[in-house]
């Protein structure tokens, strides 16, 4: 999910007054010295290794220490794919935590030497745990959840890491409002780009735009009401590739770096009124609309989904796709933003000649624009003949301004 959002483009959520702990005062920040380097691209970084004793115990004491309620320390991701780790919790209604509680989360060996791109989490507030009022604009003991990264290589104190996102945050450490919603309707939060919007320090550590290598992430409820979270997702950047598939569809669209995203602009979206020109239509069903004309040769629509073939014996390093979803009709949305929001999912897989799919990306919510990133889940797979890369989306229509898919 990813992949960055334009900071002209508002947040998935609806703002809410901030609870007493919000309205501490933020720490100072200073100036931070962190790695500006990258691990030099290929399969030899992801290719897997013993796992190096964990630091996460030690992590844990600490908080505990500072009065932090460490309900659970997860060693190992729910799933985890060449550039991510995805950490579920509580099944169907997601794990319920109540204020100054927080999980714990090792992050798997292979994602520790290449930098933090996105952090997804999943959650929402419990009408059966909502102790004051909620007009649906309003709520007076809001549910607050904050995802955490951890630096493996900054001083202790600055080690706690926040995206530096640009629209701030619901809350104290970066807490994001938990909207009201059912079991079955989670709200996404995707902290896009990290390496292009930044990070600061929790406690301490000024806020920077060096690269983040991380070994743990938590997750923490900080509002007045528990918030429910149903999953926390950790994803970094791919390796440089050697190949790039590569088409556009809304012109002025650049996916930029294709480890960093730096320099990435995009040809629709929040800056055309809410519009995406010429993208390509995925939607479940339907021929990709405009942008069905700009695609590469061999790529294709096969009821309604995007299919894009590959060559043998090569290793697919990440699928970056430039995006958006919300409506053309120009109306202003509860954001502020240009058209009304979508409710679109994303879904990206590597589908094999004997129809099998290893779906890498799955039901992803899509932002207002961004870029969405996922990778195979054998970091070490090489293509076959007949393997080839299947984009769908589902709920709603996805409007694809620019894709690439990297090969070494």
């Amino acid at each position: 999910m990813p992949t960055n959002i334009k900071k002209t483009a508002p947040a998935h959520h609806v703002a809410a007054p901030a609870s007493a702990a919000a309205k501490k005062k933020a720490p100072a920040k200073k100036k931070l010295e962190a790695p500006t380097s990258i691990k030099a691209g290929g399969l030899a970084s992801h290719a897997p290794a013993a796992q190096k004793k964990s630091n996460i115990d030690k992590l844990a004491a600490a908080d505990k220490a500072h009065g932090v309620k460490v309900v659970d320390i997860v060693k190992k991701a729910s799933s985890t794919t060449a550039i991510s780790a995805k950490f579920n919790f509580g099944g169907y209604e997601g794990r319920m935590l109540k204020p100054g509680e927080e999980i714990l989360l090792e992050l798997p060996e292979h994602l520790r030497d290449r930098p933090v791109r996105n952090v997804i989490l999943v959650h929402r507030k419990d009408s059966a745990h909502d102790s004051g009022k909620y007009t649906g604009e309003h709520d007076d003991s809001p549910a607050l959840t904050a995802v955490h990264v951890h630096a493996k290589d900054l001083p202790a104190g600055e080690a706690w890491r926040m995206w530096d996102g640009p629209w701030g945050a619901s809350g104290d450490e970066g807490a994001k409002f938990a909207e009201k919603r059912g079991a079955g309707d989670p709200e996404f939060e995707t902290e896009f780009n990290w390496p292009e919007n930044g990070h600061s320090g929790v406690y301490d550590g000024g806020s920077t735009t060096h690269l983040l290598l991380a070994d743990a992430a938590r997750v923490k409820a900080l509002g007045d009401d528990p918030s429910f979270v149903h999953s926390v997702e950790i994803q970094v950047a791919p390796p440089k590739p050697k190949e790039v598939l590569q088409a556009i569809f809304s012109p002025g669209t650049s996916l930029g770096d294709t480890e960093t995203l730096v320099g990435h602009e995009f040809g629709g979206g929040q800056n055309h009124d809410g519009k995406f020109p010429h993208a390509l239509e995925l939607s479940g069903w339907g021929d990709g609309g405009a942008g069905a004309s700009k695609l590469p040769d061999g790529w294709s629509m096969d009821g309604g989904q995007l299919s894009i073939p590959l060559k043998a014996g090569r290793v697919v390093t990440g699928v970056d796709i430039a995006c958006g979803d919300t409506h053309p009709d120009g109306a202003t949305n509860k954001d502020g933003g240009k058209g009304t929001l979508g409710y679109s999912r994303l879904s990206i897989g590597l589908q094999h000649a004997n129809g099998s799919t290893d779906w890498f990306m799955s039901k992803q919510g899509v932002p207002p624009e961004g870029i969405l990133t996922g990778a195979p889940s054998d970091i070490a797979y090489k293509t076959k003949a007949g393997d080839k890369i299947v984009v769908s989306a589902s709920s709603d229509t996805t409007y694809v301004m620019g894709l690439r898919v990297g090969l070494i």
